[in-house]
């Protein structure tokens, strides 16, 4: 008899009450308060987003003794703390430094690059949209012109990130007079704004395959100011043109430390004077650690979506002794979870 009023009661609430309504009625409840089904569902949809899967659940959280032991068994609960990790990075201040291998030989530099080569090739041939923002509308089997549309706009956020970072830091610069170059643009999410942000844009790529489909997505969109180039070795970056503004967002932490160190000192030695190079990498990584010798001794020959991590005393010794200084350094949440603590950096080239 109980459960039929309760999902009546369940689906009014569901069309009747906003959020805001909720939170002041969670906050007015005292610790101590006596539990009604109310109180439940109210909880649930505040902090988990959802009502009670069935009347079950209400019956047996009415079981616990007051409201604070509600609420702390929900964001106790591993969906929680799944709903906190797509937000929350979170920096353990008493995690020692890991083992990061950095300096390595020239061969096992090699291995490494061939190795995220091929990976990034494979991804590309497979999953070119995919294997930049994972979601299901991605997937080659999926793909549609709405949502490869979809994709390209939401590069959009690269600009807004640009201007919001550069006003922080009291920064102004005349874009369309300026060139600049996206380190790993992958098949042109980004390419697409920033080309209509800046007078020119060259994409950078290991990845042929992605490459391919950002040529596609420069005609697509009628975009003639954009240029692409192959990384076939890191040292090819040497020979780039030099650039008034360089950027590279979720990219380098997929690439082992000892190549993320490398090619942050390389790119910054790309830069023109008072030029600035934007760039995210992750600090570190809940449990991780970098050893060159089981790294290599463990590859896989399957396609895999790496995540590493370098950390920020490494970058600052590496901005410091190109010729850089740091601007600015604030979170980033892109990750996706709140094992891995990211960071964003803005860098200047001396003058």
């Amino acid at each position: 008899m109980f459960f039929r009023p309760l999902l009546k009661i369940a689906r009014r609430m569901k069309d009747s009450f906003h959020l805001s309504q909720i939170a002041g009625k969670i906050a007015r409840k005292g610790d101590n308060s006596r539990l009604t089904s109310y109180d439940v569902i109210n909880a649930y949809r505040f902090l988990l987003g959802r009502l009670p899967e069935n009347a079950q659940v209400v019956l047996d959280k009415l079981q616990l003794k007051n409201f604070k032991n509600l609420r702390d068994e929900i964001i106790g609960c591993a969906e929680y703390k799944d709903k906190l990790s797509t937000t929350l990075p979170i920096f353990d201040v008493y995690q020692e430094s890991p083992k990061i291998d950095i300096n390595i030989t020239s061969e096992k530099r090699q291995q490494l690059f061939n190795h995220i080569q091929k990976n990034w090739t494979d991804f590309g041939s497979a999953e070119p949209w995919w294997s930049v923002l994972t979601h299901p509308q991605y997937k080659t089997a999926n793909i549609s012109d709405t949502a490869r549309d979809e994709f390209y706009k939401s590069g959009s956020s690269a600009c807004r990130h640009i201007r919001a970072t550069l006003t922080r830091c009291g920064l102004r610069m005349n874009f369309d007079q300026l060139n600049c170059l996206e380190f790993g643009c992958g098949a042109g999410r980004n390419l697409v704004h920033l080309a209509r942000m800046f007078a020119h844009v060259t994409g950078v790529d290991i990845s042929r395959p992605h490459l391919d489909k950002a040529a596609m997505a420069m005609d697509r969109y009628g975009l003639d100011n954009t240029g692409l180039l192959r990384l076939s070795d890191i040292a090819d970056i040497d020979g780039y043109d030099k650039y008034d503004f360089i950027y590279s967002i979720i990219v380098l932490q997929h690439n082992p430390p000892p190549l993320i160190a490398e090619i942050i000192a390389r790119l910054c030695n790309r830069l023109n004077r008072n030029g600035l190079f934007l760039f995210q990498v992750p600090d570190s990584i809940h449990g991780y650690e970098f050893d060159i010798t089981a790294y290599l001794d463990n590859l896989s020959q399957e396609t895999a979506m790496e995540m590493h991590a370098l950390p920020q005393s490494e970058v600052n010794k590496i901005i410091a002794a190109n010729d850089c200084r740091i601007l600015e350094i604030h979170p980033d949440k892109d990750t996706g979870t709140h094992r891995i603590c990211s960071y964003n950096y803005l860098v200047q080239k001396m003058a």
